[in-house]
């Protein structure tokens, strides 16, 4: 059928696109120790002067210390959040990661200057806002926080079961939904699917600075939680009639997440993490305890971006600078381009290549 071929482009060029750090690429690494001041909780000179991930150790024993910036970790129809004042010149981050597989710890810490202590996000339907029954995050909210994020964008081969009608192709639900296989009239698809892991939600304070630290098992790698493992997401149709088989770019795709999954899943090492493309990401979230959930969010994303990066490509992404998700998958350049409104003086939010709808290619003669 025409509208399922798409699926096997979405997922080569989806996943094959990004960047992976190679097992034996030790042109970046130095001793561990070399940077001690970006330890320290305040901001400091080393914070101001960092611009590109730095490497150290190797994958038993090592450290990553990365620049953080506006924008630079993104996703298909994500908003990109900013300040009240719209003024983006100093928010930004600086993240480390120290891991030891013999102790089997992870250590994140995360400091950040210039962010909102009490984040409020006021969106419209219709306009960077859009309304979706399988993922239902929050048009608005008032008195937030922030969660961070570590993101999976390497080819894992990893893939999820999604049901179409097999008369309306409108997507009726995942293996989640229907754990015992397709419903009555319907047909299923193996989609591709990202892994992300997230962290309990934190707050800036008065001036603006902020720093989270959380350990997660080197040989287990989980969410900031005591029950729940990883959340999967990927960018699907929901009408396979607006998907576009030959180049998915110009077809419908929308976010969905998973439910959190449970820590018996077969785990995954920290070593996996740092071979499959490993971005991280600040998000804007609504302040709400979520107990069934673990206090992670029930509807698993917030999908509001805010200050991050893609520390696989060597370099990582440069302040100022957005992926452009449409050129990665068809391999095009450029891959990067100019932030909306710049991430200075007069930063604007602004929604990330949304494909919300399309034309009914299905109807089109052929």
């Amino acid at each position: 059928m025409r509208q399922r071929r798409w699926i096997g482009l979405l997922g080569a060029f989806l996943l094959g696109s990004c960047s992976q750090r190679s097992a034996d690429d030790v042109t970046n690494q130095r001793e561990l120790g070399s940077t001690a001041a970006s330890s320290n909780q305040k901001w400091t000179a080393f914070d101001d002067s960092l611009v590109a991930p730095i490497w150290l150790g190797d994958d038993d024993k090592g450290a990553l210390i990365a620049p953080l910036y506006r924008g630079a970790a993104v996703a298909l129809e994500d908003f990109v959040f900013s300040p009240p004042d719209h003024d983006c010149t100093d928010s930004r981050a600086t993240l480390r990661i120290d891991w030891d597989s013999h102790k089997n710890q992870v250590h994140y810490q995360i400091k950040y200057k210039k962010v909102p202590a009490h984040p409020s996000v006021h969106r419209t339907e219709g306009v960077d806002f859009f309304s979706n029954a399988f993922h239902q995050s929050p048009a608005s909210f008032d008195n937030g926080g922030f969660r961070f994020w570590t993101i999976l964008t390497a080819p894992t081969g990893l893939t999820k079961q999604f049901f179409y009608s097999a008369t309306t192709f409108q997507f009726v639900g995942s293996e989640y939904d229907f754990p015992n296989g397709p419903p009555a009239g319907t047909f299923p698809i193996a989609i591709p699917v990202f892994t992300l892991f997230g962290s309990q939600l934190y707050f800036a304070n008065s001036d603006g600075t902020m720093f989270k630290e959380y350990t997660v098992p080197y040989d287990h790698v989980t969410a900031e939680s005591s029950k729940f493992s990883l959340l999967y997401t990927s960018f699907i149709p929901f009408d396979l009639c607006e998907s576009n088989p030959v180049q998915v770019t110009l077809g419908q795709l929308r976010p969905w997440a998973s439910p959190w999954q449970p820590q018996s899943l077969p785990p995954m090492t920290w070593k996996d993490i740092l071979h499959n493309g490993p971005a991280f990401d600040t998000t804007v979230d609504e302040n709400k305890a979520f107990p069934e959930t673990d206090g992670l969010e029930s509807y698993g994303y917030s999908g509001i971006a805010y200050i991050g990066n893609a520390v696989a490509p060597q370099g990582g992404i440069p302040n100022g600078s957005v992926v452009h998700i449409s050129s990665l998958i068809l391999q095009v350049a450029p891959a990067l381009r100019p932030i909306v409104g710049g991430n200075g003086v007069g930063c604007q939010s602004f929604v990330v290549e949304p494909h919300v709808t399309a034309p009914r290619f299905c109807e089109m003669a052929h």
